[in-house]
């Protein structure tokens, strides 16, 4: 009568590679599935955030008589600027934080309001904000979304939007402007979006891969 393999038999090495396998496959699964609740998490903080920058602009208009706007708010194009490692995202969303937080120290705000200061963004999460230490001393850098990019923030639609207006009264033939020579999307307040995680370094070129690209981003258009 045969008897059963002992317990305390080793495995032959096809049954080790057959259990290894099986590993690499659960691990990849976990692995894969905790990526996809970082992004969603990330995702939803960064939608909390936009309202909030969006509420604290809106604050500032209620106050000011008009949206936070800068030469480098103007500048910034989310038509054709899809890099958001580029010098126009940092220095307009950093154009934004000092507006709305009223820390308007040069070369780089400290983090602190300055002496009465309105302040329409009062309380945040710290993260939103990138920073670094130079010489001891604390500088914000931009605005940062939770995929550690800039936020983008253009005023570009509405200085064209205003600029046509301009022109029309003196000439009533002027065209609107569209596409690309309007800047931006919102041509009555202002542009605000986040690339979520994407930072194309090369460029992108063409209308389906430009429409690829912001299909990516949370936006406000």
């Amino acid at each position: 009568m045969k008897t059963n393999r002992s317990l305390s038999a080793g495995f032959t090495l096809l049954e080790l590679m057959t259990v290894l396998a099986v590993i690499v496959v659960l691990t990849g699964m976990v692995v894969g599935v905790a990526g996809l609740v970082q992004t969603k998490a990330a995702k939803e903080r960064a939608k909390a955030e936009m309202a909030m920058l969006s509420a604290a602009a809106e604050a500032y208009k209620a106050d000011v008589g008009a949206y936070p706007q800068t030469d480098r708010t103007d500048n910034l194009s989310p038509r054709k600027d899809f890099t958001p490692t580029n010098t126009k995202y940092l220095e307009a969303s950093l154009d934004l934080y000092r507006e709305l937080t009223g820390d308007r120290e040069e070369p780089y705000p400290n983090g602190v309001p300055d002496a009465d200061a309105q302040r329409y963004l009062k309380e945040y999460d710290p993260r939103i904000l990138k920073t670094s230490t130079s010489n001891g001393k604390k500088e914000v850098k931009y605005l940062q979304d939770p995929f550690g990019f800039a936020y983008g923030y253009s005023t570009a639609a509405l200085k064209a939007e205003r600029e046509y207006q301009k022109a029309l009264r003196k000439d009533r033939t002027t065209e609107r402007p569209t596409g690309e020579a309007l800047g931006g999307f919102n041509t009555s307040s202002f542009d605000l979006w986040t690339t979520a995680g994407s930072n194309p370094t090369k460029g992108v070129t063409g209308q389906k891969d430009m429409d690829a690209e912001q299909g990516k981003w949370l936006k406000n258009w």
